[in-house]
């Protein structure tokens, strides 16, 4: 697939590794579309980039999304790929100890991940899936899932929703492969981003480190010229690219 001129949606697209996204696909002249929760972040990439599309959203409410949809849809007849990389990161052992005894893994905590990393992204797919098919477009979803989707402790809520995700990968590449619509999914291990840095101790990142056969963190830019390479190749369809430098948890 041709990216030029293609009309690319991406979810999270202004964090650490999507802004990569977005910036490495307008060089190559793709039409972005971009939703994202951070609104200062979303006007300074209007203005650095006019004629492309960036729209402020709460994904995980479903009444703001599909407004959201409905206002990206009036603007554009159809939209060519979907790259579902929203998601937030979460730790949280099924149960901890406290001063006041056991407590139980937050269900509340548990909802939101779930809300916004799986849920949100089926909710677009579908509406996104459905457009591609009536306008008879050979479509491309590409989910961002992450290595923990094969279960990292203390990550129960994170590693369900990426885990689902993979799922719906194999699951849509079977039911669309009708319509031409490829589905696809990267896993990537922990990547060098601020927001690894933010959620994990340096103890534990030099851990991880030393534990990853390549012997580092991964880069933005080395997940970036994967995701493109999927996004070209026709003949990929309803695969998991791990993407992690060997690690295993």
């Amino acid at each position: 697939m041709y990216l030029r001129n293609k009309k690319i949606l991406i979810t999270g697209g202004l964090g650490g590794i999507g802004s990569k996204i977005i910036k490495r696909l307008i060089e190559l002249k793709a039409q972005i579309i971009v939703i994202d929760i951070n609104k200062d972040i979303s006007s300074s990439f209007k203005k650095k980039y006019p004629s492309h599309q960036f729209y402020v959203c709460d994904i995980s409410n479903n009444k703001n999304l599909n407004n959201t949809l409905l206002k990206i849809f009036k603007k554009n007849n159809k939209i060519d790929i979907l790259i579902n990389n929203v998601g937030i990161l979460h730790n949280e052992p099924i149960v901890t100890m406290s001063n006041k005894g056991f407590k139980s893994h937050s269900f509340s905590s548990w909802k939101k991940v779930l809300d916004i990393n799986l849920n949100a992204s089926f909710f677009i797919s579908s509406i996104i899936i459905k457009n591609m098919i009536e306008n008879k477009t050979e479509g491309n979803i590409l989910n961002i899932s992450s290595i923990s989707a094969e279960g990292n402790i203390g990550q129960s809520a994170y590693a369900a929703s990426k885990a689902a995700l993979n799922a719906l990968t194999k699951t849509w590449s079977k039911e669309l492969s009708y319509a031409k619509i490829r589905v696809n999914s990267i896993s990537p291990g922990f990547i060098e981003t601020n927001s690894t840095k933010s959620i994990l101790s340096k103890n534990k990142l030099s851990q991880i480190i030393k534990n990853t056969p390549a012997g580092r963190l991964g880069k933005p830019d080395e997940i970036v010229s994967l995701i493109i390479e999927i996004l070209k190749n026709d003949f990929i369809n309803g695969s998991i690219f791990k993407i992690d430098g060997g690690l295993q948890l």
